[in-house]
This record gives C-alpha cells, structure tokens and sequence, in this order.
C-alpha cells in the first residue's frame, strides 16, 4: 500500500487532528466535553443564569456545519441517497460556505447527522467528506449515527447516540426505550475495529420524548451518570449531551450533565491515554480498569443498581465531585419545582394550550420550570397564549406568566362565546407578569394577550 503524507505549514488559527483515537486541538489533547445545540430554542433567562453556572463544557471545542441537506434544500433525496458523486451544486455550496469560515477558530466540521435514518449513501458522504479534507486538512470531521461501520470512512470522529429513552408505564414499571447496559455496545462496535485514526464519542440522553410519548420521561440523576459510564468504559473518548434545550428542563439532567463532565476531568488522563481492560462484564454490572503511568483506576458500573464507582489513585480521588452534594442539589432543586403552587402542574395532558405560535410544548409549559424555554408565540398584531380545559376545570383567582418581552400582557376568560377581560398584568421581576382577578373563576379558557412581535414564554401558572 502507498501512502501519500502532506506535511502542513502551521496556520495562524485553530487547528485540529486525530492522534491515537484521541482529539487534538492546537498540539494538546482534548475530551471534549459539550453539549449540543447551544442558542437553539434556549431562553433569554437560561442564557443569563447559565453564563455564570458553568456545566463544565470544554469551551474550545465548536464547530461549523457543513451539512448538505441544509446548504442545499432538497438535495439530500434528490442525489445523497444515490451511490454517486455530490453534484456541482452541493460541493460549490459547500466550498461557498468553508470560504466563509476560513478565517474563524473552530476544531470540526458537522458534515451529517443521522446518515442512516434517511438511507443517505455511503459512498456519496466519503465523496463529500473526502472533498473537504482535501480543501482544508486543518479541521477534523464529525458525523453523528447509530450505524458506524456503515460510515467508517466518511468521518474522522463519530458520534454514536443510543438513547435510553426512560418511560413511566400505566402497570408502574419504568422501562427503557434501549436498556442502559447495551448502550456501550454502540461504542464498543467502533472500538473493537481499533482504529487509532477515528474518536469514537458517546451523545448521552439528556432530553424525554414526551413530545412523542405521554409516558416518555427525562432520565433520573443515576440513570444519567450511569448511561454515561456505559459509554465511557468501552472507549469513548468524548461526551456530548442532547441538548442544550432540554438539559436546563429536569435538575437530575441538569446536575447529571455537571457531574459526569466533572468526572470526566477529574480522570481525563486515563481516558485519555490509559490501558482499558475489562476485568468483569455480565447484565448487571461492568467493571473496566485503566493503567497508565504505572498507576491504575478502576471503574465500576453496576446497571441494577444504577451507581458508578471508582477505586482511583489518592491524587485522582480527591478531585472527583461529590456524589452526595450533587444527589442534594438535585433533590431540593426537584421539591423547588413541584411546588410552585400552580394548578396547572401535573396536568398537562388534561388541558389544551393555544397560541400565536407554532409547536407549543405543553408538557414545558406546565413542568414548573419558571426559566426554561417552552415556545415562542409571534404576530404582527397582538400575541396569545392561552389554556383550553376540560374535564379538568379548576378554579382559581390569580395567574402568573414567565417568560421574556412581557409587558403590556392582559388576562382574559371564555364562558359561551366571546373573551372578556379580566385582569391586566403587573411585572413582578425581569421574567413574570401577575395578574390578580376580582374574585375566583372557573372559566371553560384562559388566555394572556401579550405585545407583538417575538416573545418568550417559559410557565403558565393559576393559582387558588
């Protein structure tokens, strides 16, 4: 086999490389530690307490997105299913837009997320991916899928995200969309191939999919840093969570995401660069120990009972986070959300909000979640969003909106035909407006009228 080796000039911006399975930024190595879709569907507030409330996200790492799907509408069905070349279109689209960035500091490029399911060709994304190593060798090129050996060639760094999808059966029995001591094997299936020119990354399952499944939950503080490990012992060599609108939504996400970055800080050197050896594996539990240096780490995972552990060298040990203070955080934050006295928690399912918007989250609207992005209702004229009840009609004499741009906001009841006002709202705070009614109502609606234009709304709220 011959190979042909360029020798690179040093760039005057950010450069990024696969050495030993192993992220490299500007000749340092890196575990990238992110979560996903930063600013999409992210509130103003969350924005706020978050700029200070660091996660741990390694900071240097970010991307642009060279995806084709979106740089050229269409063409993905058009010709990205097609053992072909991309057409002139999509490569000049993608050149435009690496144009764009070439003077701009970033590590890789996002090339295609989910290839398997649209049936997107391999060999179409190794033409694309081998186009643009070609152009720039500087950046290295991700993927995200659930199918890498379909994809082997056409990345330097996967990915691969099985979530765990938790779900609150009717019976009482919480199950799981994909049980977590088999996650590891989606990371196991690159590793085994051992290829030291691919990293091998693990998206966690920071999010439910309640938008799909009423009985679709987020996962608990345990499930999350144990699903997170299952990956981890079997070689991923970086943590990426899905995503940035949905792990301020549950504190056991939110505190989960902290404290496995934390850990994964804490022990970087042996993931990074240490010996794995799997010492004990059944259904239950997997144990992985790390030697490096002449030193060891020991990582247990024990699925039943959903706890990770670690008999870790002293100097390691002591920079682990506590699993205690995070299991605190997480339960007083938890209590502080289910009681914030609202009677419309717990009832999403049992009302029908309305709005200017499109894709109004309900089960965010009613979560208690006071900061959280749940939808964005825009008119030119006068903004709504109001609440439809039914068999569950409560009677209530004070209501409250969160959210951004919510001056102005007027209160309105249905009885019959034909809204009446009831209320206008006084602004308690940067984030609320209250509103205060003459008396209890028990209305067949509710609805707030806010000003035009774009406005944030994160909880609605009916008080006794």
């Amino acid at each position: 086999t011959t190979l042909t080796v360029r020798k690179l000039a040093k760039t005057a911006h950010r450069m990024a490389w696969v050495d030993d399975g192993g992220l490299v930024v500007d000749g340092t190595p890196v575990f990238s530690r992110k979560v996903a879709h930063a600013g999409y569907k992210v509130s103003a507030w969350s924005r706020e307490i978050f700029a200070t409330n660091s996660l741990g996200e390694t900071a240097v790492v970010t991307a642009r997105n060279l995806e084709a799907r979106r740089l050229v509408p269409g063409s993905e069905p058009r010709e990205g299913t097609k053992d072909q070349m991309p057409s002139a279109e999509v490569l000049a689209a993608i050149d435009r837009q690496m144009d764009a960035v070439k003077d701009e500091d970033f590590v890789y490029y996002y090339l295609c997320d989910e290839p398997e399911c649209r049936g997107v060709s391999p060999v179409y994304l190794k033409h694309l991916y081998d186009h643009v190593t070609a152009r720039d060798p500087y950046h290295v090129i991700r993927i995200g899928t659930r199918a890498p050996k379909s994809y082997l060639d056409c990345c330097d760094w996967f990915e691969t995200h099985p979530y765990i999808n938790p779900q609150n059966l009717p019976d009482g029995r919480r199950v799981y969309g994909r049980p977590i001591n088999t996650v590891g094997d989606f990371v196991s299936e690159i590793a085994d191939l051992k290829r030291p020119d691919k990293v091998i990354g693990f998206y966690t399952s920071a999010f439910a999919y309640t938008y799909k499944n009423p009985q679709s939950d987020y996962p608990t503080f345990d499930e999350y840093v144990t699903h997170c490990w299952a990956g981890l012992i079997r070689g991923a060599r970086s943590l990426i969570c899905y995503a940035y609108h949905d792990v301020h939504d549950r504190p056991s996400v939110t505190e989960g995401v902290r404290f496995t970055f934390a850990q994964v800080a804490a022990l970087e050197p042996f993931l990074q660069n240490g010996r794995r050896t799997m010492l004990e594996k059944d259904a239950d539990h997997e144990k992985v120990e790390y030697e490096l240096g002449g030193e060891t780490l020991a990582v247990n995972v024990d699925f039943k009972a959903l706890r990770v552990t670690f008999e870790a060298p002293a100097k390691y040990a002591t920079r682990l986070p506590s699993y205690e203070a995070a299991k605190a955080t997480v339960d007083a934050a938890e209590r502080a959300r289910a009681q914030t006295g609202s009677l419309l928690f717990g009832h999403w399912q049992e009302v029908k909000p309305f709005g200017t918007g499109k894709g109004i989250s309900r089960y965010k609207l009613f979560d208690g979640v006071r900061w959280n992005y749940a939808t964005v209702v825009k008119a030119k004229k006068q903004n709504v969003i109001g609440v439809e009840f039914g068999t569950f009609r409560p009677t209530f004499s004070s209501a409250a909106v969160w959210g951004d741009r919510l001056q102005g906001a007027k209160l309105q009841v249905r009885e019959g035909e034909g809204w009446k006002d009831v209320a206008e709202g006084t602004q308690d705070g940067k984030w609320c407006s209250r509103f205060k009614l003459p008396g209890p109502i028990s209305p067949e609606a509710v609805r707030i009228t806010l000003p035009r234009g774009n406005v944030e709304l994160y909880e609605l709220e009916i008080f006794q």
